[in-house]
């Protein structure tokens, strides 16, 4: 039996349903299968009773037409019901992994937002993920493959969620998955079902890397000669593809020769460093090597660039193995490191582009060394090269100076004689400081030294508001003044740059902090509240618990959005919890610390 011919049919009647019953008749499409309908008849009765019924649908006149094309439309689907297909194509094969999963009793309905997440494209996918995954939801075996599936995900977050949060609490279960949807020719999706797949199995799946690593992707291949610089074993093997043509491949080789660390690997990375081809590829290998002698090496092998180019002036190729040298031994404090950055910044000859690059690379890593001496030299620079150093040399002083003696060598840079000095100097500063948000929540270690007060007093009179909040750490009047006028002239809390005037006069203790705060958000600014945001949030926490009945009466009167006002509401409840002493202050500040941590 014909089925292909009956459904055919059957969506041509679905299309006059549509367009009205009335247009079956002499409907050109309906003729068009009538002769094949009454040839399927000869042979079978049931299609001669279709060819019929088609026939009195499309001669129907106009009292009848809908009766017949529903007589039409109700035997074409009795006959399709009865004559239908419901088993699965393919083999059927036993569940591989699932034997150790334990029921759960999550129902299809509990699923379903995750697998949508999982297989779909669309925003709020991650936070999904996030929550089912804290919630066990992938316990249930159901999960599995739709999450190995997801590593394909092109949004990386998700996929490097499910890398690591995810597809790992399987275990070995999740290796028949892994094993059956991974790819030699893959991508991305692929590089991360090979690297779970070492996960599980270690060394025992070292014909996998090995074939991965000669006959995969580049992308397979660049990460299974990755899992290879685990095995000192195949030394021999990544030395050979270090050697590769492409250059992606000899990277990862190099890599993996530097994860490896022995004596042969050595020499290899060496010798790449001191080629023009592969300089700048050995160059992260050698930065995160373990191998202090390959380390020395590379500070006489810079030593020796730099005397040729004292001896024999600027070269390219000199000038480019003296760059890579450098960038390899970042965050290194070596034999020899030391006299070699001071002789690069005391050489008064270099000229151009290229040389200055060098000495701000021998800058960059005269601060990061332990060396008096260094940190002595570095403090100079400050007058030297036209202050371009002046940044290096106020990490250095902040590092080795008292506060007092900072601000007297320093603070005259932001005197108007010294307007490009003083940008950069304040430029050091921003980096240098942490933000207020980092302070507060005790991750505020960027900075190894306090600053002398005067600072702030030089900030707020240079009107560096962002400075002024970062630094400030008393309730001087000076200060309080300067932060309530940047206050007052703020309609809402809209930007960060907002938020962090308000948050320094919680920071500093200024007492009446919660007051200014809650002026500026009755004073009109709760209507411009469309939704609230981290920093927001963290914000509002601040407030005391005295303020929670007028934030709670600003959410009901003036936030017109549902969202807003239910989290500003959510927020009012928290602060009425706060830990107070008899004064109405935060007593324990630990406390305080780990209950706004809590609450945020």
């Amino acid at each position: 039996m014909s089925i292909g011919l009956l459904q055919e049919l059957e969506q041509e009647t679905r299309r006059l349903f549509v367009a009205g019953s009335k247009l079956a008749s002499g409907d050109l499409r309906l003729g068009k299968l009538l002769p094949q309908l009454r040839k399927l008849g000869e042979a079978a009765p049931v299609f001669a009773r279709v060819a019929q019924a088609v026939e009195q649908a499309t001669e129907a006149g106009e009292d009848n037409p809908s009766v017949k094309l529903l007589e039409l439309s109700t035997l074409l689907s009795s006959i399709l019901y009865t004559q239908g297909m419901t088993e699965s194509k393919g083999e059927a094969l036993p569940l591989e992994g699932g034997e150790n999963f334990r029921q759960t009793s999550s129902t299809y309905r509990r699923l379903s937002p995750v697998l949508e997440a999982l297989s779909q494209k669309g925003q709020g996918r991650l936070e999904v993920i996030r929550q089912a995954r804290q919630d066990g939801l992938f316990d249930d075996y159901r999960l599995l493959i739709p999450a190995v599936a997801a590593l394909d995900e092109s949004y990386p977050e998700i996929s490097d969620f499910l890398e690591s949060e995810v597809v790992p609490l399987y275990g070995r279960d999740a290796l028949p998955v892994l094993r059956r949807q991974f790819r030699m020719d893959g991508g991305k999706g692929d590089a991360r079902r090979l690297q779970l797949i070492h996960r599980q199995l270690g060394s025992s799946g070292m014909e996998l890397y090995l074939e991965a690593a000669e006959a995969g992707s580049q992308e397979i291949r660049t990460t299974a000669i990755g899992l290879l610089g685990h095995y000192p074993e195949q030394e021999s093997f990544l030395l050979g593809q270090a050697g590769e043509r492409r250059k992606e491949i000899r990277r990862a080789a190099l890599s993996a020769l530097a994860t490896i660390g022995t004596p042969r690997a050595a020499d290899r990375l060496f010798e790449a460093l001191a080629s023009p081809k592969d300089g700048e590829l050995a160059v992260e290998p050698i930065a995160n090597s373990r191998d202090e002698e390959l380390i020395l090496r590379v500070v006489s092998f810079a030593r020796s660039a730099f005397d040729k180019l004292r001896e024999s002036g600027e070269s390219e190729e000199t000038l480019g193995k003296l760059q890579t040298s450098l960038d390899a031994l970042r965050s290194r404090d070596a034999e020899g490191m030391s006299e070699l950055v001071r002789d690069i910044l005391s050489e008064k000859s270099f000229t151009g582009l290229a040389a200055s690059r060098i000495q701000e690379s021998a800058a960059r890593l005269l601060i990061g060394l332990s060396d008096p001496e260094a940190r002595a030299f570095a403090v100079g620079l400050k007058d030297t090269h036209n202050h371009r150093f002046l940044d290096y040399s106020l990490r250095a002083a902040i590092w080795s100076l008292s506060p007092e003696e900072v601000y007297l060598r320093y603070s005259g840079y932001l005197t108007g004689t010294h307007e490009s000095a003083g940008k950069l100097l304040l430029q050091a500063f921003l980096q240098l400081l942490p933000s207020l948000y980092e302070k507060m929540t005790e991750d505020g270690s960027r900075i190894a030294a306090s600053l002398d007060p005067r600072w702030v007093q030089a900030f707020i009179r240079l009107d560096e508001a962002e400075l002024v909040c970062r630094a400030a750490e008393s309730p001087d009047r000076h200060t309080v003044n300067y932060l309530i006028g940047k206050c007052r002239r703020i309609v809402g809390i809209g930007n960060d740059y907002d938020i962090h005037c308000f948050l320094a006069l919680f920071h500093i203790g200024y007492p009446d902090a919660s007051e200014v705060l809650m002026d500026a958000l009755t004073s009109g600014a709760g209507r411009q509240m469309y939704y609230l945001y981290g920093l927001q949030e963290f914000l509002l926490l601040q407030l005391s618990a005295s303020s929670a009945d007028r934030l709670v009466r600003l959410a009901e009167n003036e936030v017109p959005y549902e969202s807003t006002r239910k989290k500003l509401i959510e927020i009012a409840e928290a602060i009425r919890t706060k830990p107070q002493d008899e004064q109405g202050e935060f007593g324990d500040k630990k406390g305080w610390s780990k209950w706004i941590s809590k609450m945020f």
